[in-house]
């Protein structure tokens, strides 16, 4: 007779579910060198479920990292204009939160284009 295997699932697929559910639920700790790297090179790492909060309600900059500071003589946190990308219907979720997918190296981070400048006539956002 033929068995289809198809929606059943192996024990290595379900350990592997039961692994990624319990390490999404595990809250990461950093070490003292992840800590001091983060604090010397990046702005900060938040929670992935309070996005909407510091990612979409935010209306200024974080404070800017040491790095910045140095490198960059940016000293202070810089108020943010929503895009006008939000406007457009056919774009708008762009300027929610995305996830970004592929093998590259920010891959499956979080992103989103509600401060990006943009331009409508060319429709091209610039992030920077």
């Amino acid at each position: 007779p033929f068995v289809s295997f198809k929606h059943r699932k192996t024990r290595l697929q379900t350990q592997l579910l039961r692994t990624c559910q319990e390490d999404m639920e595990t809250p990461q700790v950093m070490g003292p060198a992840q800590t001091c790297m983060t604090h010397c090179c990046c702005l900060a790492i938040q929670h992935r479920d309070a996005a909407p909060t510091w990612m979409l309600q935010a209306t200024e900059t974080l404070e800017p990292s040491c790095y910045t500071k140095l490198c960059f003589c940016s000293c202070s946190p810089e108020p943010r204009r929503v895009s006008t990308l939000a406007q457009q219907p056919e774009l708008a979720g762009l300027a929610g939160v995305t996830l970004q997918a592929g093998d590259h190296l920010t891959g499956g981070s979080l992103e989103t284009l509600r401060w990006a400048n943009f331009d409508s006539s060319n429709l091209v956002a610039d992030l920077a």
